[in-house]
C-alpha cells in the first residue's frame, strides 16, 4: 500500500518526464525545420548561380558569332594590317598587294576572332548588372579565349569568376561554345584561290573560282575598284550565323597598267549602275546593238542570257548593292569583263525593337510588359522562343509565374513584317516571393 509521500513523488517525476519530452521533442523539431529551411536555402542559391552560368555562356554564345562574322568580313581579322583597302564601313585586307603575298594562316584568323570575343564579351557582360540589382558580388579576373578552327568552330574561355551572395560563394572558369560551321572547309577553298592566283598575280582567276564555287557549293561575287583593286566575297548559304548567311571577304591590287597590251573585243555599249525595286520586273539589256557576242554572268541573283538580256524579279533577301560582273566573248576568242552596281532596294520598312530592360516576375503575380518598337507600324507578327508564356499579336506579354519557372531566364523576342525581322534578348528573373514570405 503507497504512502501519501510516495504517491507525491511518483507525480513529481511523471511531471518532470513530460516536461523532459515535451523539449526533447521541441529540439527535434526546431533542428528538424532549420536542416530544411537550410537545404531549401541552399537549393535556391544553387539555382541563382546556375543562372550566372547561363548568362554568361549567352554572351559567349553571342560574342562568338559576332566576332566570326566581324572577323570574316574583313579578310579574317580583327585589327586589320596593312597593306589593305579602306573603305567607308570596313577596312578590308589585301591577300595579294601588287604581288606580294600577305595571306593568313588559319591560326591567325583563330586568334584575331579569340580577341574580338575577349575585347567585346564585357559588353554584353554588361558588369552583371541584372544580378548585382539582386544583391550578388563579383569578382574576376582576366579572360582568356582560344579558338579552334576545324570542321566545327569550338570557343574556349577561361574566365576566373568569383561570384558571392549573402554568405554563399561559387566560382567559376571554364566556359564553351561550338558552332556549326566548317571553316577548315572554307579555309581550303580560300587557300586554292590564293594558289590559283599565285601562277599568274596579275590576272583575276575567275575561271577557278566559276569551277570552285560548282564544286563546294557556295556563291561569290568579285566587285572592281578603282586603283586595280578587286574585292572577292564568298557567301555560303549552308553556313549560317544569326539566320544569316556566312560571309568571307578579301581584296587584291594589281598592276595592270604594267600589263602588255592584249587585243580586246570590241564592245561599244556604254554600261551603267542600275536601281531596281523588290517585286517589280528588273531588266537591262547588255547588248542593244544586237552584236554577235555571247554573255556570262558571275552572280546568283539572276541569270543573264546568252544574248545578253538581263531580267528577274528581285526578293527580299536580294536587298543591298551587288558588284555584278559579266564576261563577254566572241566566236575568236576575244573577250571583255563588264561590271555595273545594282542596288536593289525594298518599299517595305523593318521593324525595329525597342531595347528591353530586364526585368523581374513574382511567383503566383501577374507578369505585365509591353514590347515597343522604335517605329509603330502595322503589319507586324510577335513572337518569343520560351515556355513561360506566349507574346500576342500586340506585342503584350502577360502571365502568372508558378514555382517552376523561379530563376533566370533569356528569352527571345522577335518582330516580322513580310521577310524582314529584329530580334531583342529580354533577361528575365522570376523571383520567388512565397517563400521569402514565410
Amino acid at each position: 500500500m503507497f504512502k501519501r509521500g510516495q504517491v507525491t513523488v511518483l507525480i513529481i517525476i511523471g511531471i518532470l518526464m513530460l516536461f523532459l519530452t515535451a523539449g526533447l521533442l521541441f529540439v527535434v523539431k526546431s533542428v528538424t525545420t532549420e536542416k530544411a529551411e537550410t537545404e531549401r536555402e541552399v537549393i535556391v542559391e544553387s539555382s541563382e548561380f546556375n543562372s550566372i552560368n547561363l548568362f554568361i555562356n549567352h554572351c559567349l554564345e553571342k560574342t562568338s558569332n559576332e566576332g566570326l562574322q566581324f572577323v570574316s568580313f574583313r579578310g579574317g581579322y580583327y585589327h586589320v594590317p596593312e597593306p589593305a583597302e579602306d573603305q567607308i564601313f570596313v577596312k578590308i585586307p589585301y591577300y595579294f598587294d601588287l604581288g606580294q603575298k600577305h595571306f593568313p594562316t588559319k591560326e591567325d584568323i583563330a586568334d584575331q576572332i579569340g580577341l574580338y570575343i575577349e575585347d567585346n564579351m564585357k559588353t554584353c557582360l554588361n558588369d552583371f548588372v541584372v544580378f548585382k540589382d539582386q544583391g550578388f558580388h563579383f569578382v574576376e579576373e582576366e579572360m582568356n579565349a582560344d579558338v579552334q578552327l576545324g570542321k566545327t568552330v569550338r570557343v574556349e574561355l577561361d574566365y576566373p569568376l568569383q561570384t558571392q551572395k549573402a554568405e554563399s560563394i561559387k566560382e567559376f572558369r571554364e566556359f564553351s561554345y561550338l558552332l556549326p560551321v566548317n571553316f577548315e572547309h572554307i579555309y581550303s577553298i580560300i587557300d586554292q584561290t590564293v594558289f590559283e592566283q599565285e601562277k599568274n598575280v596579275n590576272f583575276v582567276p575567275l575561271g577557278h573560282l566559276s569551277a570552285a564555287s560548282q564544286e563546294n557549293d557556295f556563291t561569290f561575287e568579285v566587285s572592281y575598284l578603282d586603283d586595280d583593286v578587286v574585292v572577292y566575297s564568298y557567301l555560303f548559304e549552308q553556313y549560317r550565323i544569326d539566320r544569316k548567311e556566312y560571309v568571307f571577304v578579301f581584296a587584291n591590287r594589281y598592276d595592270w597598267p604594267e600589263l602588255a597590251a592584249t587585243e580586246e573585243l570590241d564592245y561599244a555599249q556604254e554600261v551603267h549602275d542600275q536601281r531596281c525595286l523588290v517585286g517589280d520586273i528588273c531588266s537591262y539589256n547588255l547588248n542593244i546593238y544586237q552584236d554577235p557576242f555571247r554573255f556570262e554572268d558571275y552572280t546568283v541573283i539572276f541569270n543573264i542570257s546568252a544574248q545578253g538580256k538581263i531580267e528577274f524579279t528581285p526578293q527580299q533577301k536580294d536587298v543591298g548593292t551587288h558588284n555584278i560582273l559579266v564576261r563577254v566573248s566572241d566566236s575568236p576568242g576575244k573577250e571583255k569583263f563588264l561590271s555595273f552596281a545594282l542596288n536593289i532596294e525594298s518599299l517595305a520598312e523593318k521593324p525595329e525593337l525597342k531595347i528591353i530592360p530586364s526585368q523581374e516576375a513574382a511567383v503566383n503575380q501577374e507578369f505585365t510588359y509591353q514590347v515597343q518598337l522604335e517605329k509603330v507600324m502595322g503589319g507586324v507578327v510577335f513572337s518569343d522562343d520560351t515556355d513561360l508564356f506566349d507574346i500576342d499579336e500586340t506585342g503584350l506579354i502577360t502571365f502568372t509565374p508558378t514555382a517552376e519557372a523561379v530563376g533566370f531566364h533569356i528569352v527571345e523576342i522577335t518582330v516580322q513584317k513580310g521577310e524582314l525581322t529584329d530580334t531583342k534578348w529580354m533577361y528575365l528573373t522570376v523571383l520567388n516571393t512565397v517563400q521569402n514570405e514565410e
